[in-house]
């Protein structure tokens, strides 16, 4: 398996948000200008009722785990502020490695980055609580 990108995942609650963009909205534009930020974005039906999804800008949820920064930027720049936990996959991830406290990896995936259909991937989740919460 080749590596092909490292990105740090934050986990913010809705009332964050606005903070959270706006940072990144900057961060971006001042950094590498050539990437046009989106703000938070996630799988959403298609329509309403519909089971189709597709990337669009992220409902309203009471949180979120967004991939706030990855490295290479460029070639992964469709991952910025992707909300993980809109997809089911890596939201079952997610919820592995936060339930165990344990390193996580997801089934095969595509990347929303992709430019090869038939390449695949996987992600690593090493997800951890807060100091002190779960440590019963």
């Amino acid at each position: 398996m080749q590596f092909e990108a490292a990105g740090f995942i934050h986990n913010g609650t809705h009332a964050e948000r606005e903070a959270v963009e706006a940072e990144s909205r900057d961060y971006y534009a001042k950094n590498y200008p050539d990437i046009v930020y989106e703000g938070f974005k996630g799988f959403e039906p298609v329509s309403p009722g519909s089971t189709e999804l597709s990337i669009q800008p992220r409902s309203e949820q009471p949180f979120y785990f967004i991939v706030n920064y990855v490295e290479p930027v460029e070639p992964n720049a469709g991952a910025v502020d992707l909300d993980l936990y809109s997809s089911s996959q890596r939201r079952a991830t997610i919820e592995s490695a936060l339930e165990t406290w344990a390193p996580a990896l997801t089934a095969r995936l595509s990347l929303v980055q992709e430019t090869d259909p038939s390449a695949y991937r996987c992600a690593f989740d090493a997800s951890r609580y807060p100091t002190g919460i779960g440590s019963g």
